[in-house]
């Protein structure tokens, strides 16, 4: 079957390759079918379902994240040694032979994700306080204040040379800044830290610059 089939030799893979990503996901759903009664209650089959189609939306994840790492580090790998006769992934990011892409059963975005964390803290039960580095267009900071109301939230970003961004997150975000749950911190990660009391955060979502260098200081600042 096509499913095992080995994957093509000589493709530029940083990530798990694109059929690996199949193979998981064709199996998990195989298994579904094989282990749901296919003839009586009506029950078992919407089971399967709502069981396939959430598989679907964790096949959709893992597939596009592993396209588009694996081709944007491909790029960046022809562009440094074509234009610039350098490795740029090694010396950007050292041995990425290793990479792999981890499989997690949670599905959607970011904020998903995160909204999956907060529920470990027990953000039903108790106020959490967080803080995102790296807020851009606020997309996380707004969904994730929008879902929980015991949220406090504190949002990073120098917005260099982007008036127009700030002020729309500033607009979108009015009524969270009214009630004191978000804050937003114009500055450099390090700067804004230093400005935050020891102990007080429940979670840190660290999504700013992406280089080892800054986020080794993003982890002991924060």
């Amino acid at each position: 079957a096509w499913v095992d089939l080995p994957d093509e030799e000589g493709a530029p893979t940083y990530a798990n390759s694109t059929r690996s990503v199949i193979r998981r996901h064709a199996a998990e759903v195989f298994a579904l079918v094989g282990s749901t009664p296919l003839h009586g209650a009506a029950d078992p089959l919407l089971e399967l379902a709502v069981a396939t189609a959430r598989r679907l939306q964790l096949f959709v994840e893992n597939f596009s994240m592993n396209l588009l790492l694996n081709f944007h580090i491909a790029q960046l790998e022809h562009g440094g040694r074509v234009e610039q006769g350098r490795n740029l992934v090694q010396e950007f990011y050292g041995d990425v032979g290793a990479v792999r892409v981890v499989f997690h059963e949670i599905p959607g975005k970011r904020w998903d994700s995160l909204s999956h964390l907060l529920d470990r803290l027990g953000i039903s039960h108790r106020p959490i306080a967080m803080a995102e580095i790296g807020v851009e267009a606020a997309n996380t900071s707004q969904r994730l204040l929008e879902r929980n109301p015991s949220l406090w939230y504190i949002g990073v970003d120098p917005y260099v040379r982007n008036d127009g961004l700030y002020e729309d997150v500033l607009r979108r975000l009015a009524p969270h800044l009214k009630s004191a749950r978000f804050e937003l911190h114009r500055s450099t990660s390090l700067a804004a830290a230093a400005t935050v009391q020891d102990a007080s955060l429940d979670l840190a979502f660290l999504d700013a610059r992406h280089d080892y260098d800054a986020v080794a200081d993003d982890i002991g600042a924060w």
